[in-house]
């Protein structure tokens, strides 16, 4: 769990993720939502890292073992189809990507606003578009997506 957490916190380190996903196989028998959050994470990863094929054969573990987990099928499912289908950072407006961008660096939303003269709210629905477009959930998971936009 700490080498996942460590991966997440630097930006989606490729190899600790890997080598989080290699350490929650062995120290678990059971798939369970931590090991599909590091599957998940990981895809995320290699499909920034431009390894497409290997993201989507990831993916496609955690769409077959999500079983009861709900949530992890929806997200499974949205990033399955974003790898796919080509879309993601490519479907995104050049602002999008400039607000990703600093919301990644760890600015608030009221900086960001100030920073690019806009309103709170404005900058609130260009990330819910960014969000949206890449299948992801919220600022951690923008943080595992990109290894640089």
């Amino acid at each position: 769990m700490a080498t996942h957490a460590l991966a997440v916190s630097i930006g989606g380190d490729l190899p600790l993720l890997q080598q989080a996903e290699e350490e929650e196989l062995v120290g678990s028998q059971a798939i369970g939502e931590l090991l599909l959050r590091v599957r998940h994470d990981l895809a995320l990863a290699l499909a920034a890292a431009g390894k497409r094929r290997e993201a989507v054969r990831l993916v496609e573990k955690v769409r077959a073992e999500s079983g009861g987990y709900r949530l992890w099928k929806q997200r499974a499912d949205a990033t399955w189809h974003r790898i796919v289908n080509g879309t993601g950072v490519a479907a995104l407006t050049r602002q999008e990507r400039k607000i990703a961008a600093l919301a990644r660096a760890g600015h608030s939303n009221r900086r960001i606003a100030e920073e690019e003269s806009l309103t709170v709210r404005t900058v609130e629905f260009h990330l819910s578009g960014v969000y949206r477009k890449l299948g992801i959930a919220g600022r951690r998971e923008l943080m595992t997506f990109f290894s640089r936009i």
